[in-house]
């Protein structure tokens, strides 16, 4: 159905100032942003493609500024790595490689001396100059020992040789037993059997003597026979070729030298004994034995003067065994030398000439008195003898041997660098030796 009334048009309302406002706050439509993004993008391909835009031509000559700066800049990052490379091997060179040593010869003394000092137990409570720790210990031995007696009393001898007749007459010689024959020192002596002698011959006999004493076993010689006439001895003598000798008869008793000695070499068995039974486990440990005089039980099997060829002694007794270390007993030593003004430091002690004696023990503390000798090289303590590494630091082969040559008590030095080449001392002290 055909409308008749006709549509109401729309009144028109002017827009006021804030709603124009608002319409300028509107987005713009996206199609007309993607239009001029279009346009923008073309325009900069041509820009690009034209070689005579001064444009392109700054920004390629920017670019390879930019990039020969940074290659300069690496190079001279590079640069001071590989200088502070080669500055670090130098000086790792020169504090592992760089070295002085000087070997000095000095003026040295021989010492001969002894000393006393003091060994205690670890649990003892000592508080004296010149102490040592050490093992203090006590061990109860016995021996059983034969000797010999050597008394004599009722004594007899007799002498025994033989000899040779010789007959250089025209007639046979006989000789009695008894005969005499004289020696060329006067000392007579007898024929034990009668015998008879031919002419440029000789007979062996066998003879004794009337006055039998060890002076009688006389050397080989020549004998005369003052029985004959005088005219004929000179043709008919005697002659030994071997010396007379005197069998002595003895009877033995025990004398008081005998128990004596006996008891002497027991107590010298019981220490040995007590020595094999201690075994010492350093080179540097030294044990000191002593039998403890107040310990001992002697008993003997026979009296003084008993006629016996021998006799038995038995000894108990107690051993003290002193264990110490003898690297202390030498520090003990280099602090007497230095109190005789020797240096402590150069001081030789000979460990080999170390010898002990125990002076005194008392059990109940656990303390020993004993005695060292000793042989030392050493030198004087005077600063003239000193040589300060300190004041060797840095300085060249001219300036050390100055140094030196003004050192009292030096015999000879020799210098010894490391490496060769390199003629002065070090800059730190620790790679200065100096030995003596």
């Amino acid at each position: 159905m055909p409308l008749k009334n006709q549509p109401i048009k729309p009144i028109k309302v002017k827009k006021s100032i804030k709603e124009k406002e608002s319409n300028k706050e509107k987005k713009i439509p996206a199609e007309v942003l993607d239009s001029q993004k279009e346009f923008f993008r073309l325009m900069a391909e041509k820009i690009k493609d034209d070689p005579d835009n001064p444009a392109i031509n700054n920004s390629s000559i920017g670019e390879k500024t930019n990039y020969v700066g940074r290659v300069s800049y690496y190079r001279k990052m590079i640069s001071r790595f590989l200088i502070l490379v080669i500055i670090l091997f130098i000086a790792v060179f020169y504090f592992s490689i760089i070295k002085l040593e000087v070997l000095v010869k000095n003026e040295q003394k021989s010492i001969d001396d002894s000393l006393n000092f003091y060994a205690y137990a670890d649990n003892a409570q000592v508080n004296i100059d010149r102490a040592v720790k050490a093992g203090v210990n006590r061990v109860e031995l016995e021996v059983v020992k034969d000797f010999p007696s050597t008394g004599q009393k009722n004594l007899s001898g007799q002498i025994s040789g033989k000899v040779k007749i010789i007959n250089n007459y025209s007639k046979n010689q006989p000789l009695v037993a008894t005969t005499r024959l004289l020696s060329a020192d006067n000392k007579l002596f007898r024929i034990k059997n009668t015998i008879n002698v031919p002419a440029g011959s000789s007979v062996e006999v066998d003879i004794y003597a009337d006055n039998n004493s060890a002076d009688m076993a006389i050397a080989p010689g020549k004998f005369t026979i003052p029985g004959l006439w005088e005219g004929i001895q000179d043709k008919i003598y005697a002659e030994s070729y071997s010396a007379f000798t005197f069998d002595q008869a003895v009877d033995k008793f025990i004398s008081q030298s005998d128990i004596d000695e006996a008891i002497k070499v027991v107590n010298q068995e019981i220490v040995a004994k007590a020595q094999e039974k201690a075994i010492s486990t350093s080179n540097s440990q030294k044990s000191i034995f002593s039998l403890d005089p107040s310990s001992l039980e002697v008993e003997i099997s026979n009296e003084v003067g008993e006629e016996v060829d021998s006799f038995s002694v038995k000894i108990k007794g107690v051993v003290n065994i002193i264990t110490l270390n003898e690297e202390d007993v030498i520090k003990v030593i280099k602090q007497k030398l230095a109190i005789l003004d020797f240096n402590q430091d150069r001081s030789q002690v000979e460990s080999e000439s170390l010898s002990y004696e125990l002076l005194s023990f008392n059990p109940d503390k656990s303390l020993a008195e004993l005695r060292v000798n000793f042989s030392a090289r050493t030198s004087s303590l005077g600063e003239d003898g000193l040589i300060n590494r300190e004041h060797l630091v840095n300085l060249s082969e001219k300036q050390i041997r100055a140094y030196l040559d003004g050192i009292g008590g030096l015999d000879s030095y020799e210098l010894i660098f490391k490496p060769k080449f390199f003629r002065r001392a070090p800059i730190l002290v620790d790679r200065i030796t100096i030995k003596y």
